[in-house]
């Protein structure tokens, strides 16, 4: 549908290419499940926004997410219940 979108006929003599519909919209994609693995933060826990997302995470959780993914254990990053929240602050975290 957007493919077909972006080309579209305006003139008989004049093709609307995609080029011509800037600026683009943007998307943006995050990771799922199985993409968490221990360290995961390493690089970002100096980020005060990173800190400050964590922070207000923590009570909501129930645990240090901060923690839990710089330490692990993995068995327990494999969790759906733990792997879920953690994947998401880390798409919210790269976002900061």
């Amino acid at each position: 549908v957007a493919a077909t979108a972006a080309i579209q006929v305006s003139s008989p003599d004049r093709l609307v290419g995609i080029m011509d519909l800037l600026p683009l919209p943007v998307a943006l994609l995050f990771p799922g499940q199985g993409s968490q693995y221990v360290g995961m933060f390493k690089n970002l826990n100096d980020s005060p926004a990173v800190l400050e997302l964590m922070a207000k995470a923590r009570p909501i959780l129930g645990y240090d997410p901060l923690e839990r993914c710089l330490n692990g254990p993995e068995e327990l990053l494999e969790h759906t219940g733990v792997c879920q929240p953690l994947v998401f602050l880390a798409g919210l975290a790269g976002l900061e």
